[in-house]
């Protein structure tokens, strides 16, 4: 009964990888379609990439993985260019391949495959071993190779050889980073185990990169030629150098297997029996020993990275056409040849400038408005509006720079030879009238303020529409500008002439002030019959002191109340005077900063506002039909020529990317399969970490075994593409089928 259970868990688990593969060959090769496409030059799409010190074996493991013998070898650097090794496993047939510069050769020789791939190197890199970033794209399809996308890059190179730079260090270094810097990267770390693993250059490499080792896999090699008496158990188990994702130990060939010309598959038997044998190695639990072990990692690894980020990758290639649309449609049609289509297009895109600058001004909704645009609209001048003279109301006291001394001074010097006792208007005028001509000044800036803002959007919007044509742009502006300054100076001349108008005429038909500032004995107190001063200090005289005001009598009616019990005390008529003329100051100049307040910003509007946004159009046409020589202007550069062509690649690239992504109904159901943790990290690799990092600078605290694998998430997400949801989410919601239409 047990075995027969064993064999039905052995058959279940067999199923399930079966299952897995299929379905991760649909991503793979989905991925590999967009790559194909040409989305890799817009987004970055995941890939696995081998990294490690010069002969360190990566050739080596990456044939092991493909089954086939086909890589250049040789003392020294032989990786000169990356290598990227696009595995399709096919089910029958003979392995052949393709390289992506020699299109249309079908290379079923493998020999041959290792000839191109050095004479590729060689054209880019020259025969004086220089190192190119420029990778060589392989196609491979076999049966004997897995479902995967591998980059293998140059190894980091401490010593130059021949001709190459003596910084050859810090170029393949650079090189590498700028892979397996990508965080949808998967790091393929290969060590020798023959050599201490803590002086790894490539794994100290992707510990400053991978910082929490989550998207690095180390791979031991050279387990067969370690010293007497040695093992890498310990570097295995991750007990000198954790990795989240583990260790795996393979045997590659040795150098006279590849003089006895050893086939692949005789390696792959050699290397189970290795480690079916060694007396350390035997003993391991599963999960750590083996290319087949690597290759299963790999995958499961390589389908989950895919998974969790394909509605990533899906949206931002949705964005990309989005906003490259956009920018195209900006761009406008190609430019026509004759004069009809040039001044054709020269109006459409007037129109285009005009509709923008009076919906911006209307606050109206428009799609066509340009982002840099957002923030503006009409709002902006009404703020002027309101802010018009402000500072002039509230408690603004106009004569609160006058003394009693400076109102009695003008009282006196406007009384002329006539008789005393009667101010003059002129003393009024001559307070007032200073007070006015500070308004001037505020009236001015506003004015200016608006103008300028007008002149400043139209600026704007001008340049991004007329962007195609820069040489049309300064006389267009000048066109538009010359057609503002007159709106300006035609608004200006009513704006003075109003402000000159309540500064020099005065007059007010305003009922307050006549009720209240017009006479010295206010019109209730006289059919009341009560003293003058009474009512003066109710209403005329509201600033006058109270005592003295009860005790007043007009001139020459002092004695006028008859019912009062005792004779009033004399008050000094001057005083009288004085702060009648205060308050009757105050008064008027409070009313003339109310008017302004209101006049102005309609004569701006009406005259100036509101006549751009109805009358600029068919004004412009006009002007714009008087110099028909401006359509020798509309020539396109050539920058914007290329700038079209590029957009319009984008867009052709983003769009077949979108049907291949619709090709495939079952893909929500694909992107719902889950993998254990354990399927890539064993729950026996975890054991306790050590006390120190030897790539930390400082030491490392004690960690606690770990008690479950996290899923593998990048460490980085895509810059334009949306926060990934949970896995459990997305199951529930019915995954991201909605994503593919």
């Amino acid at each position: 009964m047990k075995g027969e259970k064993a064999n039905v868990a052995a058959q279940s688990d067999e199923d399930k990888d079966n299952i897995l593969f299929k379905k991760l060959r649909k991503l793979i090769n989905l991925i590999d379609q967009l790559r194909d496409c040409g989305v890799n030059e817009y987004i970055k799409l995941p890939r696995i990439c081998s990294l490690g010190t010069q002969s360190s074996g990566k050739s080596s493991v990456l044939e092991s993985i493909v089954g086939l013998d086909f890589l250049p070898r040789g003392d020294g650097v032989v990786t000169r260019r990356p290598l990227e090794l696009r595995l399709c496993h096919i089910n029958s047939g003979d392995p052949w391949a393709i390289f992506e510069e020699r299109k249309g050769v079908k290379f079923t020789d493998f020999v041959k495959v290792r000839e191109t791939i050095e004479a590729l190197t060689d054209e880019v890199c020259k025969t004086d071993k220089n190192i190119v970033d420029k990778p060589i794209v392989l196609n491979v399809y076999s049966q004997t190779c897995p479902d995967l996308t591998l980059v293998d890059l140059p190894g980091v190179t401490r010593v130059p050889v021949g001709n190459q730079p003596k910084n050859i260090e810090e170029i393949t270094k650079n090189m590498a980073v700028r892979y397996i810097d990508d965080p949808l990267t998967i790091i393929l770390c290969v060590i020798a185990a023959n050599s201490d693993i803590a002086t790894s250059d490539g794994l100290k490499l992707a510990k400053e990169i991978d910082t929490t080792g989550s998207r690095t896999i180390g791979v031991l090699t050279k387990l067969d030629i370690m010293d007497a008496g040695t093992d890498a158990r310990k570097a295995l188990m991750g007990e000198e150098i954790p990795l989240k994702l583990g260790y795996v130990g393979v045997k590659n060939r040795s150098k006279q297997d590849l003089v006895n010309k050893i086939p692949m598959s005789e390696a792959a038997r050699k290397e189970k029996t290795f480690f079916k044998t060694h007396h350390v190695y035997k003993n391991m639990p599963p999960g750590y020993l083996g290319t087949d072990i690597l290759i299963n990692k790999l995958t499961k690894i390589y389908f989950k990275i895919i998974r969790e980020n394909l509605p990533r990758i899906v949206k931002a290639i949705n964005d990309r056409v989005k906003v490259a649309e956009e920018e195209l449609a900006s761009l406008g049609q190609p430019m026509p040849t004759d004069d009809a289509g040039k001044m054709s297009m020269l109006w459409n895109m007037l129109n285009e400038y005009c509709d923008i600058f009076r919906n911006i001004l209307k606050g109206k909704y428009d799609n066509k408005r340009l982002s840099f645009l957002k923030e503006e609209g009409g709002y902006k001048i009404k703020i002027l509006y309101k802010k018009l003279l402000e500072e002039f109301t509230g408690d603004y006291k106009a004569t609160a720079g006058y003394t009693d001394e400076n109102i009695n001074y003008a009282l006196t010097i406007h009384e002329g030879d006539s008789i005393p006792g009667f101010p003059s208007v002129d003393a009024f005028i001559y307070l007032l009238r200073p007070q006015l001509e500070k308004l001037k000044d505020p009236i001015e800036e506003c004015f200016q303020n608006v103008f300028q803002y007008l002149d400043y959007l139209s600026g704007k919007i001008l340049e991004k529409t007329f962007t195609r044509f820069p040489q049309a742009v300064n006389d267009m502006s000048d066109l538009i500008s010359n057609y503002l300054i007159e709106e300006r100076d035609k608004t200006k001349y009513i704006v003075d002439s109003v402000v000159d108008m309540e500064i020099n005429y005065l007059f007010t038909n305003d009922y307050e002030y006549l009720n209240n500032f017009t006479t010295f004995l206010p019109k209730q107190q006289r059919n009341n019959n009560m003293p003058m001063g009474g009512g003066m200090q109710q209403q005329g005289t509201q600033g006058a002191n109270n005592q003295m005001n009860n005790n007043m009598g007009g001139p020459g009616q002092m004695n006028m109340g008859m019912n009062q019990e005792r004779p009033q005390p004399p008050i000094d008529a001057k005083n009288v005077f004085i702060r009648e003329i205060r308050n009757r100051i105050e008064a008027y100049f409070k009313l003339i900063v109310r008017n302004l307040r209101d006049s102005i910003p309609k004569i701006m509007g009406n005259y100036l506002v509101k006549e751009i946004e109805d009358n600029m159009q068919i004004k412009l046409y006009n002007k714009l039909y008087n110099a028909r020589e401006m359509t020798d202007l509309l020539n396109e550069p050539e920058s914007v020529a290329e700038r079209r062509k590029e957009l319009t690649a984008l867009i052709k690239v983003m769009r077949n990317a979108q049907k291949i992504i619709r090709r495939d109904p079952d893909l929500m159901t694909v992107m719902q399969i889950d993998i254990n943790d354990s399927d890539i990290a064993p729950k026996e690799e975890q054991k306790p970490q050590p006390k120190t990092d030897p790539f930390k600078k400082e030491p490392a605290k004690p960690e606690p075994a770990l008690k479950a694998q996290p899923k593998f998430e990048p460490s980085k997400t895509m810059p334009s593409a949306a926060p990934q949801k949970p896995a459990a989410d997305n199951k529930k919601k019915g995954g991201y089928g909605n994503l593919f239409g």
